[in-house]
């Protein structure tokens, strides 16, 4: 092998690495967010639960069925929210793993510019893009319908003065 063919198999050594690292990246993000948004809406969840329950015996008391009605409906509310943050995590997770696979769609070659887009990629690439505008739309959904929760809580709660 010739000195230029030694450098350019050089040169392409190097980018196969840096291309395996940030697939090494993109990995270490999709686990990391599921993780995170896991032990996350285990924590609202868990707390949502245990605080409507607490604040659902207290006001049970002396209630009447419209009052308990507005109560439930604001439970609803923090469900629904809660399905919607689930939602959330877990479309985030499938963007990130879409991105991943988009990024092991590459070539690598041996001629510049060592690494080349295919038609798997662009496709992967898109999938994730969905995947991504859904989970933000998700966790858009996710704190309305907690901020409707509170807003229908205190509707109770004022009616109730």
């Amino acid at each position: 092998m010739s000195d230029t063919e030694n450098y350019h198999r050089d040169d392409a050594i190097r980018e196969h690495s840096k291309y395996d690292g940030g697939l090494q990246i993109l990995n270490s993000a999709a686990i990391e967010s599921g993780i995170l948004a896991v032990r996350t809406l285990v924590l609202v969840n868990g707390g949502a639960v245990v605080a409507m329950l607490a604040f659902l015996a207290n006001f049970y008391d002396g209630s009447s069925g419209s009052e308990l009605r507005g109560v439930l409906n604001s439970i609803t509310l923090f469900g629904l929210g809660v399905f919607a943050g689930v939602l959330a995590a877990a479309l985030s997770y499938f963007t990130n793993y879409s991105y991943a696979c988009g990024v092991q769609g590459f070539d690598k070659t041996w001629e510049h510019p060592y690494i080349k887009e295919t038609p798997e990629q662009k496709v992967w690439y898109r999938v994730g893009a969905y995947f991504h505008i859904a989970a933000v739309c998700a966790a858009i959904v996710s704190t309305s319908l907690f901020l409707a929760g509170i807003l229908s809580l205190r509707s109770v709660m004022i009616s109730n003065l």
